[in-house]
């Protein structure tokens, strides 16, 4: 049994109150019923080699680093995004199409590698940032060379139009400075942030078009009109732009999974979860060049010259790959509920997208002297779907393991592992619900909220007693008092 990762941390108060009677001498206590408690799954190794032509890289770069994978192929789904996730979809049918726009979130403690496998993206992708605003300020300045002397409100509109140049990146989510960005970035923008938290909570502190539903609606696109006081109304004709950052678990579930609420936020990112790596020896360090030249590649395919996307269509075998999965999710589906049913349900249309990034990757790191083809061939269906049901759906299950049981449920697994972490003999419902703390300062989640009305706690304790994890003590007073079963400790 793992400590449930869920246990922030407990209160307790093992002085205050007389015990009358710890238990009745020679007494035993029964085996308790682990059944209540759901291991946390490990998480499975991220299945590089579907990557194509950037498989080798990805591997050097993880090995030089002493990193996972994991992170570095995040980064680079989310650059494919952040390059052409305007311009490229997949097609399902005739009527269902699947921008390459993949919103990921890199899961991990502090000092888990998040950061230093960002760098060599964040290096390129700023330097392809500045290229753009050159080519940018060349068009402006050839544009002004071709106007008469006196067309002064053109030339005033070109200035104007040279203060916007194209992006890749932005780091500020406040929906006020996303609207003008998205309106000068017909490929592609990614909105990344380092610690991803800031910007969720962000996305909380507006109403209006600022609240959480403009980023929802940036995921699947479609049109954005925004009309701001004291200036021009912005229209977008595609709103689309891709998240990209690190978080730790543990505000991962109060951000995203916490609550009764889904509005869908948190199953639009795809996780990356990996276990520390272990080490022997000084990193080498690698070779970004092969990624530099890869991005370098992406940013220079052009938008189509009428049509909304490139639409990438899957040959008749990747829709034979393609349909007995979608067959089984949809299926799947229908007996799930909660937070992951939302993330589930979701994963028929990230194949696609998936798909489509695998292809542009694996041409972006090849030698190839000719555009990408609008087919796409059944390989990157299968690495889609390779990537899905081995490492993205087992994630999954790992992140929402426990959220979707009722709260006195989960309550009880937090306890549970809380006891076992910090050692826990006894303690009384009063500390837990009274809000002291132990010495790290982290209080058992939910125990303040319980009402007499709606008490989860002592749900949970009524819980842990009936599976033999506890019981109570008598006692002079009418406190109640909890003795723990020393198999638990």
């Amino acid at each position: 049994m793992t400590d449930a990762t869920t246990a922030e941390a407990i209160i307790v108060d093992i002085t205050q109150g007389e015990i009358e009677q710890r238990s009745e001498p020679g007494c035993s206590w029964p085996t308790p019923n682990w059944g209540i408690l759901r291991d946390q799954p490990d998480p499975p190794p991220y299945p590089v080699a579907y990557f194509g032509n950037a498989t080798p890289w990805i591997c050097e770069a993880a090995r030089g680093n002493d990193l996972a994978p994991d992170f570095y192929a995040a980064w680079l789904l989310a650059s494919v995004s952040a390059l052409c996730g305007k311009i490229y979809s997949v097609e399902a049918n005739r009527g269902w199409l699947e921008p390459i726009n993949i919103w990921v979130l890199n899961l991990g403690n502090s000092s888990s590698g998040k950061s230093p496998s960002l760098a060599p993206f964040d290096k390129q992708l700023g330097i392809i940032q500045k290229r753009y605003q050159s080519e940018h300020e060349a068009e402006i300045d050839q544009q002004l060379m071709l106007l008469p002397d006196d067309s002064k409100e053109a030339r005033q509109s070109l200035e104007e139009a040279r203060k916007r140049p194209p992006r890749v990146l932005t780091n500020d989510v406040t929906p006020e400075a996303l609207p003008p960005l998205e309106a000068v970035s017909p490929k592609g923008l990614m909105v990344l942030r380092d610690e991803l938290s800031g910007s969720i909570q962000a996305m909380d502190g507006y109403s209006g078009i600022s609240g959480r539903s403009y980023f929802l609606t940036a995921w699947s696109g479609g049109s954005s009109y925004t009309d701001r006081k004291g200036s021009d109304p912005i229209s977008v004709s595609r709103h689309l732009f891709n998240m990209a950052g690190g978080i730790q678990p543990t505000t991962l579930r109060d951000l995203l999974i916490k609550g009764n609420a889904d509005d869908g936020l948190a199953s639009r990112f795809l996780i990356h979860w990996p276990n520390g790596i272990d080490v022997d020896r000084l990193p080498q360090g690698s070779d970004p060049s092969p990624l530099n030249r890869a991005l370098d590649r992406l940013s220079k395919l052009s938008p189509p010259d009428s049509a909304e996307f490139h639409t990438l269509v899957p040959t008749h075998e990747a829709k034979n790959e393609y349909e007995p999965f979608y067959v089984r999710n949809k299926n799947e589906g229908k007996d799930l509920f909660g937070k992951f049913a939302s993330a589930h349900g979701k994963m028929r249309g990230y194949v696609l997208r998936l798909s489509g990034a695998l292809k542009l990757i694996d041409w972006a790191f090849s030698q190839s002297q000719y555009p990408p083809t609008l087919e796409l061939e059944a390989e990157y269906m299968r690495g889609a779907l390779g990537l899905m049901d081995g490492y993205y759906l087992p994630q999954c299950r790992r992140v929402y393991f426990t959220v979707d049981l009722p709260p006195g449920d989960r309550m009880a697994i937090d306890l549970i592992g809380l006891i076992r972490k910090y050692n826990i003999e006894q303690f009384t419902k009063y500390a837990l619900k009274r809000g002291e703390c132990l010495p790290d300062g982290i209080t058992l989640p939910g125990a303040r909220q319980s009402t007499t009305k709606f008490d989860h706690l002592q749900e949970a304790l009524d819980l842990l007693v009936t599976d033999s994890f506890i019981r109570q003590m008598r006692t002079r007073t009418k406190e109640q008092r909890y003795e723990v079963n020393p198999r638990l400790l």
